[in-house]
C-alpha cells in the first residue's frame, strides 16, 4: 500500500497511510512533541471524550513470539478488538501505543524510549498533549478486562487522583490518573514483583481495582483458563494453546515486554478497595 505526504495543522510534514486517522499522521520523529492545541482539539473532537484508554501493544504475532507461546496471535487479536469495544462502552477513546509502524487501527502512537519506563512516560505525555484528562494505561495480555472495569476505574478517578489494578504476580494491569503521572511512575522497579507495592506507596490514596491474572509465559495458560471458564471465546483459544505441541523450555521463558508484568511473586494478591 502506498502512502502520501500530508500537512498537519501544526505545519509539520507527515507521512500518511490511507485509511488511518489524525494520530497516525504524526511522523515518528515527532510523536506529538510538537502538537499544537488546535491539533489536539481536532483529534479529541472525533468523539468529544476527554477520557482515554491507553493500550500498550505489539502486533499479535510479535506478542506471541515475545512470550514464546506459539499460535497465540488469535488471543491477542481478540483482546485488542475487545479493548476497543470496552473503551467505547466506557465512553472513552482507545489510543494504542505500538512498536510496529505497520499495525493498523484507529488512534495509534509509536512507542519511543529505550526502557519501559521511558515508553510509558512518553506515551502518557503524548495523550495528555492530545487533550485527554483522565487516562487508563493497560497492557494487551489481560483478557478479563471488561467495559465494567474501565467504567469503575474512570468513576474512581472522579474522587481519586490515581487508580491501580493489581496483577496476581505483584505487577499491575492498570494504571489510571487524572493528574500528571510522572511523580507516580518515575523510579519504579518495573519487571519485578514490587511494582504494585511501589506504586501504592507512591499513591497511598489510590483506588484499588480487583486483582486479575495476566499472560506472561506459557505456564500462565492453565491458571488463566481457570479464571476465564465463563468466557467461551477466550477459554476456547486457551484450551487450544494448552493442547498445542509447544516445547516446554519456551513456555518458561519470561516475556520481554514489560513493565506491567513482573517476575513471579509468592505473595497473596491485594484486596480491592474503593
Amino acid at each position: 500500500m502506498r502512502s502520501k505526504t500530508d500537512r498537519t495543522p501544526s505545519g509539520t510534514s507527515a507521512h500518511v497511510t490511507p485509511g488511518t486517522d489524525l494520530v497516525s499522521k504524526v511522523p515518528a520523529r515527532h510523536c506529538f512533541e510538537s502538537l499544537s492545541t488546535s491539533f489536539a482539539d481536532r483529534i479529541t473532537s472525533m468523539t468529544g471524550s476527554r477520557s482515554c484508554v491507553l493500550l500498550f501493544a505489539r502486533s499479535p504475532r510479535d506478542e506471541g513470539r515475545a512470550k514464546h507461546i506459539a499460535r497465540s496471535n488469535r488471543l491477542f487479536e481478540l483482546i485488542r478488538r475487545r479493548m476497543a469495544i470496552a473503551a467505547s462502552g466506557a465512553g472513552a477513546d482507545l489510543v494504542e501505543t505500538v512498536s510496529d509502524r505497520s499495525m493498523q487501527g484507529g488512534h495509534l502512537l509509536l512507542q519511543r524510549g529505550a526502557t519501559f519506563a521511558d515508553r510509558l512516560q512518553n506515551a502518557l505525555t503524548d495523550v495528555r498533549s492530545m487533550g485527554y484528562e483522565r487516562v487508563l494505561a493497560v497492557p494487551v495480555d489481560v483478557p478479563q478486562i471488561t467495559a465494567a472495569d474501565l467504567v469503575a476505574a474512570f468513576e474512581h478517578l472522579d474522587v481519586h487522583d490515581h487508580v491501580l489494578g493489581p496483577s496476581v504476580d505483584g505487577g499491575v494491569y492498570l494504571i489510571g490518573s487524572r493528574i500528571d503521572e510522572e511523580s507516580l511512575t518515575a523510579g519504579i522497579s518495573w519487571n519485578t514483583s514490587e511494582v504494585f507495592e511501589q506504586l501504592r506507596a507512591r499513591a497511598p490514596s489510590a483506588a484499588i481495582m480487583r486483582t486479575l491474572r495476566d499472560l506472561d509465559v506459557g505456564d500462565d495458560l492453565s491458571p488463566l483458563l481457570e479464571d476465564c471458564l465463563s468466557d467461551a471465546g477466550v477459554a476456547r483459544i486457551l484450551r487450544q494453546l494448552i493442547s498445542a505441541p509447544i516445547l516446554r523450555e519456551f513456555l518458561r521463558k519470561p516475556a520481554k515486554l514489560a513493565g506491567f508484568i513482573p517476575h513471579r511473586s509468592g505473595r497473596d494478591p491485594p484486596s480491592a478497595t474503593s
